[in-house]
């Protein structure tokens, strides 16, 4: 097959013919298809033509219409780019879809130039057939696509892996700049600083320059980071370079909080400690008992005696009434230890509350109020009267020690099931039903520090005169003795509620 010319015995035709050897080497050595256009139809076409619209010769293309192998919408930007060809303008190549004979679509690009052809104007079109480009490039970025969406879902499965993951996980850039951080950290790092927007610089209590120092690659260093002031949470953190690489490759930073760790082993220190002391007081206290009693009895002895001389009735009184007052303060000691004879029986803490507030209320400050608030349900534990009766007296005068310029103290009573497969809750319950006991005031609070030994027999911080440290110690050994539970929450300057939890009948 060869480059076909008009077959016209014409001005046109000979002009053709004495310009078809230097055309056809020149075209000989492009693929791309090179069309002459005069007034709108196609006056000779080359192989390559032929080829890309489906003509099985290139003489099939003369004479036809370039505008028939254009698709509607597009006719209008080729109409106007024929006319700038024929006008004299040179346009390079530009994207474009046509239609070949067989009506399939051909993506192409098209450059068109003026050619003057027997000294009349024509258009010289210039056709590369990109169509396996094109498809080669929607098929690379048809995977691309793929690969961004597999990367993203990839990414958005790590994410929620680390958003479920107990721990805190940072990414830090080497200069400490946040890049990213899972839930926890996001909650955590809230308490710990406030460099969130620029780079970090300190974890609570500690600069994290320290935390770098601390660091070799190798396994974990944990450092205890205490958050900032007000906030009593606490955290083991660990910082370690990205990958091995130093601190060129970034930092992972993993932050733990151990809050509810250290306070159950701090409270599992103190009812360690409670215990021991306990058992030295119970001793002493069953000891003491003994020789009161003794002392008691025998000043009684006396007292009844008609050999006593009546100057000295009054002392023997004294002795008695001071042996007596011992025996009160060792029973207190013998409840903080655990030992007290209790008669057990089904009691309505309702009524023991209520009963509570009116024996108070003849002889508590006019300036303290005490309001009452009760669950519906009857709650009723298994207890010795006498014994909760002194455990809620001991509670409401704390709060009235508490409370200097007066307030409001707060007798609370609900219901509480503890589910089997709950986690432990804050006072370390069994799974079952409880009675929860409140006695709250809106007093002074109390520092962390004092709180440490709340419990512990002859503690006390009110001095001498206003008492002898021993009223919540009895209140600990009370509760525990009925299978129970106590928990103090309190804050300098925001009140104490002290929450009892007895086991439900």
């Amino acid at each position: 097959m060869s480059e076909t010319w008009l077959n016209i015995e014409s001005e046109t035709g000979v002009a053709l013919r004495a310009n078809a050897t230097r055309y056809q080497r020149l075209l000989a050595l492009t693929p791309d298809a090179i069309i002459l256009c005069q007034e709108g139809r196609i006056v000779w076409a080359n192989l390559a033509a032929a080829e890309i619209f489906g003509a099985e010769h290139a003489a099939q293309l003369c004479g036809m219409t370039f505008m028939q192998f254009v698709p509607p919408e597009g006719r209008m930007v080729i109409e106007e780019r024929l006319m700038q060809a024929a006008a004299g303008t040179r346009l390079s190549y530009a994207e474009q879809d046509l239609i070949g004979l067989d009506g399939r679509r051909i993506a192409v690009e098209l450059a068109a130039g003026p050619f003057l052809l027997a000294g009349r104007p024509a258009v010289q079109l210039a056709i590369r057939d990109v169509t396996d480009r094109k498809e080669a490039e929607r098929a690379l970025q048809e995977s691309e696509r793929r690969r961004l969406a597999e990367a993203e879902t990839f990414a958005a499965q790590v994410r929620r892996v680390m958003d479920t993951v107990p721990e805190g996980v940072v990414l830090l850039d080497h200069v400490f700049h946040i890049r990213l951080a899972n839930l926890m950290a996001q909650e955590y790092l809230r308490c710990l600083t406030d460099d969130t927007q620029g780079p970090l610089q300190r974890l609570g209590d500690r600069r994290l320059c320290d935390l770098v120092s601390g660091s070799n690659g190798g396994s974990p260093v944990w450092v205890d980071v205490a958050a900032g002031p007000g906030q009593h949470r606490h955290f083991r953190v660990a910082l370690r370079p990205l990958n091995g690489r130093g601190a060129q490759g970034g930092w992972v930073l993993v932050l733990r909080d151990v809050t509810e760790e250290r306070r159950m082993a701090e409270q599992l220190v103190q009812q360690e400690r409670l215990a021991a002391i306990g058992h030295l007081a119970a001793g002493i206290a069953h000891t003491f008992n003994n020789l009161l009693t003794g002392i008691i009895g025998f000043a009684d002895l006396l007292l009844n005696s008609p050999q006593l001389p009546e100057s000295l009735r009054e002392d023997v009184r004294a002795i008695i009434q001071q042996g007596q007052r011992g025996a009160r303060l060792v029973k207190r000691i013998m409840d903080f230890g655990g030992n007290s004879f209790l008669v057990m029986r089904p009691l309505g803490m309702q009524r023991l509350l209520e009963e509570a507030r009116e024996r108070w209320e003849g002889r508590i400050r006019s300036d303290i109020t005490i309001r009452l608030d009760l669950a519906t349900e009857e709650c009723t534990v298994q207890g010795d009267l006498s014994q909760l009766q002194q455990m809620v007296d001991n509670l409401i005068a704390n709060a009235e020690d508490a409370m200097p310029h007066g307030g409001q103290i707060t007798l609370g009573l609900r219901r509480l099931r503890v589910p089997g497969d709950s986690a432990p809750s804050l006072a370390e319950l069994s799974p079952g039903d409880w009675c929860e006991l409140t006695v709250a005031d809106d007093g002074m609070g109390m520092s962390p520090e004092v709180q440490a030994h709340l419990f512990e027999p002859f503690f006390t911080t009110k001095g001498p005169a206003l008492g002898g440290g021993l009223g919540l110690a009895q209140v600990y050994g009370i509760v525990r003795q009925h299978g129970g539970e106590i928990v103090v929450e309190s804050e300098p300057g925001q009140g104490t509620t002290c929450r009892i939890y007895l086991p439900r009948a």
